[in-house]
């Protein structure tokens, strides 16, 4: 199984297997991915575009093995990192690829909040009135918290209810408001 991880250039098709195989044996999942050749791994993962698959990645390592999750957080090009969540459209794959790699460990929380505060607020908070999903800015937000209550509250005070795109959306951007009010 090793040669095969080692061998998936999808981090995708990494993180089922090693999803799948901890939901039937966290022992053995734990001594495949110490195993893993790191170097390697670390690679794939910084050559990845897609911010949710690397977040999902890291997170089921870390499953597998706190350590080597937390050594793949600590080793992530931060600047490359924040321009690949900076590009993205969807405001729910930036919150579920924060919220991933904050859910690594405490540790990895603490670098995190360093990630989120280095966001561009401003293009953050045009993405998040741009968008139709109520679900998708709820998880954002709550992924941000995560990182930074500050920064959270700050995006969701800035946002205008008057942009909402649906009447949800609307409904959302009060709720969050009531929630993170300074």
């Amino acid at each position: 199984m090793k040669s095969e991880i080692d061998a998936e250039e999808d981090i995708s098709k990494i993180s089922d297997c090693i999803k799948d195989i901890t939901k039937k044996n966290k022992k053995i999942t734990e001594k495949l991915v110490k195993s893993l050749d790191f170097e390697k791994l670390k690679s794939k993962i910084d050559a990845e575009e897609d911010i949710e698959k690397i977040g999902l990645c890291i997170y089921w390592i870390s499953w597998g093995n706190m350590n080597v999750g937390e050594k793949l957080v600590k080793s992530l090009d931060f600047v490359k990192l924040k321009d690949k969540i900076e590009v993205e459209e969807d405001v729910g794959k930036i919150g579920l690829s924060i919220g991933y790699l904050a859910g690594v460990s405490k540790k990895s929380e603490e670098i995190i909040v360093e990630l989120v505060k280095s966001l561009d607020f401003e293009k953050l908070k045009d993405k998040l009135e741009l968008e139709r999903d109520v679900g998708k800015i709820g998880v954002c937000i709550f992924a941000i918290a995560i990182g930074s209550k500050e920064l959270a509250s700050k995006i969701v005070n800035q946002l205008d209810p008057d942009k909402a795109k649906t009447p949800e959306v609307r409904e959302k951007i009060m709720e969050l408001k009531n929630r993170y009010q300074k």
